[in-house]
């Protein structure tokens, strides 16, 4: 079998990046010849690491507004795509992200005769219904428009998929909701990699170099943007430390929208919370694997999300979990996690003092063991792969 994958940012961290990467690995591992088409973002230290014989064609963006840009990258990319299916034949094509509208506009001219096949992260819908319950931040107009916009590229983009791969169970019926055919959809959840996670980090280290040797930590993983739900979080810390004195809440990751990021930083002060609450910023790959395993408890505070990686990864990391009960979380965790509804920091701080209590990390990490590694999840998608294929 042929597949060319089209993902963004395939060369970098981040979870759409993240998926199609170790996709594409299995794939390889398989005997599948793979041919990727992303842009030139580069990171150095991106896992896994993927063999020789996976061909990845890197093609410039822009730095035009969004969604110029990903529609530049299309018409930019078009002719390497076209050519590569004329060379190869490939069985599917295999299309992430809002580089969907790459592959589409491809079908539409006439420029591929290869099946679509879309993995479809999120849907957008419940961040959308809960633009009005984020707090007032500045360019917030901005975030939200920019959400909106990707909503439409995957509404109106899905409709050309033959068919339509969604990470969460939630999802088939709000992408139906956006017109797409259930017929058309399946639900495969994300995956995650043990071999890291069996590996030594500096979970010691990393609690001291912050001087947190003595707290009892909450640890919330991924890109500072209102979505993850930081705010709430935030808010929550106050009625955390009733429950216990000790407590101190982490978020580790990059600041996604810096009028968010400085709206966080003043509602620490004004809840005078600066000596229980530590955001990071971005981190060594190494030191967010010393987070999960040096925590009490990790937390998934989002509004909206697709199978969530940061679940995922706390879950093999022996970790207790909170999450709220939003898309694939539940997918994941099962009757092992804890739960909480978005936006209610109350519940939140609640739910995270339940679990400094409870240690559900051995039996998640079993069930992550079972069903959610990289292999299991691979073995699920490349039968429909092979289904789906011309």
């Amino acid at each position: 079998m042929k597949v060319c994958t089209v993902a963004p940012a395939f060369n970098r961290h981040g979870g759409v990046p993240y998926v199609a990467r170790n996709i594409v690995d299995e794939l390889d591992d398989r005997g599948i010849e793979n041919w990727v088409i992303t842009d030139r973002e580069r990171e150095s230290d991106v896992s896994p690491e993927l063999s020789d014989d996976v061909e990845i064609r890197t093609i410039k963006r822009t730095d035009r507004l969004f969604p110029l840009n990903i529609l530049a990258f299309a018409v930019r990319a078009l002719p390497t795509l076209s050519k590569l299916d004329d060379t190869h034949e490939f069985d599917l094509i295999h299309m992430h992200g809002n580089y969907i509208m790459l592959p589409v506009l491809a079908d539409l001219l006439g420029k591929v005769d290869a099946p679509l096949i879309e993995t479809a992260h999120g849907t957008y819908l419940n961040e959308i219904r809960s633009f009005r319950d984020y707090p007032s931040f500045d360019q917030k107009w901005k975030y939200c428009t920019g959400v909106y916009l990707d909503h439409l590229i995957q509404k109106y983009g899905s409709r050309f998929a033959d068919h339509v791969h969604t990470v969460a169970e939630r999802s088939v019926p709000e992408l139906a909701e956006m017109g797409i055919d259930p017929d058309r959809v399946v639900a495969i959840p994300n995956g995650v990699g043990l071999a890291e996670f069996d590996q030594e980090t500096p979970a010691e280290d990393v609690r001291a170099s912050y001087g947190l040797e003595d707290a009892t930590v909450a640890v919330s993983v991924g890109s500072a943007i209102p979505r993850k739900g930081v705010h709430t979080l935030v808010e929550a810390t106050p009625m955390l430390r009733e429950h216990d004195p000790n407590a101190h809440v982490v978020h580790v990751g990059g600041h996604g929208h810096a009028g968010y990021a400085d709206y966080l930083k003043d509602r620490i002060a004004e809840l005078g919370v600066a000596d229980a609450v530590t955001l990071t910023g971005r981190v060594p790959r190494e030191e967010l694997l010393g987070w999960f395993e040096t925590a009490d408890v990790a937390v998934s505070a989002a509004f909206s999300e697709g199978c969530p990686i940061n679940v995922l990864e706390a879950a093999a990391s022996g970790s207790t979990v909170v999450a709220t009960d939003v898309a694939g979380a539940p997918d994941v965790l099962g009757e092992h996690g804890i739960y909480t509804e978005p936006g209610d920091p109350e519940d939140l701080a609640d739910a995270i003092a339940e679990g400094f209590e409870t240690d559900t990390g051995a039996a998640l990490r079993r069930r992550i063991e079972e069903q959610f590694t990289w292999e299991h999840i691979v073995d699920r998608l490349f039968e429909r792969f092979e289904e789906w294929s011309r």
